[in-house]
């Protein structure tokens, strides 16, 4: 019995604690900074101005990549809008780890009325992966977002969280478990966002295949974060359900 239970106890520190210890010291990725007003000069002949925020986690400001530009929205704005605006204006505010109660605590009070026009979130991975966190709260905490979001006036584009069963480090049963614990909190998510008229983006469903058929590709060295071409695959599950125009 003793050795059945030791057996266990090994596996589960394994498969719990390996993955991360891997991903965040013998193979680290270092966000990268944030920054505020950036200037991205676009091709349109039209004196088009717009203003864009990204607030979220690490999956917002680009971890895995090397820079913001490289993040999907980054990616986002220099593949669609600069053909599309003369100039535009780039925040993110977004930082690596961050809760959906961090991004109400700390990021939200960066934005301000009538200075964005096109607002990115990408936030609730971290919730998914955090023991004992009840969907309970994550739905408040949503919707407590949304809400203050709202008198921005900004069109919103909200990503979902991925899917966590493709990343290469996640052992079974940790990653199925995952997966089906971010499948309930993107369904959330799209309830919330669908009673108030905006659509969810699924880079679930979107990016599952390319990111499993090509880890090496997508994924970032620390094979849990995507990397610039992983980016790039959400920048165009974005661009296949939304357009924004001038």
């Amino acid at each position: 019995m003793l050795a059945i239970f030791t057996v266990v106890f090994v596996y589960g520190l394994i498969v719990l604690g390996l993955p991360f210890l891997y991903a965040g010291y013998f193979s680290k990725t270092t966000p990268p900074e944030n920054f505020e007003n950036f200037e991205i000069l676009g091709s349109a002949s039209c004196l088009c101005d717009l203003k864009v925020a990204t607030i979220g986690d690490s999956t917002a400001i680009g971890q895995g990549s090397e820079k913001v530009l490289e993040s999907f929205s980054g990616q986002y704005i220099s593949k669609y809008l600069t053909q599309k605006y003369s100039k535009i204006t780039y925040s993110n505010f977004a930082k690596s780890g961050s809760l959906v109660k961090d991004v109400l605590q700390n990021q939200i009070s960066k934005l301000e009325p009538g200075k964005v026009d096109l607002l990115f979130v990408s936030i609730g991975a971290n919730n998914v992966t955090s023991p004992g966190y009840l969907q309970e709260d994550y739905k408040r905490e949503v919707t407590e977002l949304y809400e203050k979001l709202k008198p921005l006036n900004a069109k919103i584009i909200w990503l979902s969280v991925p899917d966590f069963i493709t990343s290469p480090i996640l052992l079974q049963p940790l990653s199925g478990f995952l997966s089906r614990r971010g499948e309930s909190f993107n369904k959330i998510t799209n309830k919330v966002l669908t009673s108030h008229n905006i659509k969810l983006v699924d880079v679930f469903d979107f990016t599952r295949k390319p990111f499993q058929d090509e880890p090496n590709k997508y994924f970032s060295k620390d094979k849990y974060h995507p990397s610039k071409e992983g980016y790039g695959t959400w920048a165009e599950a974005i661009n296949s359900v939304i357009v924004i125009n001038p």
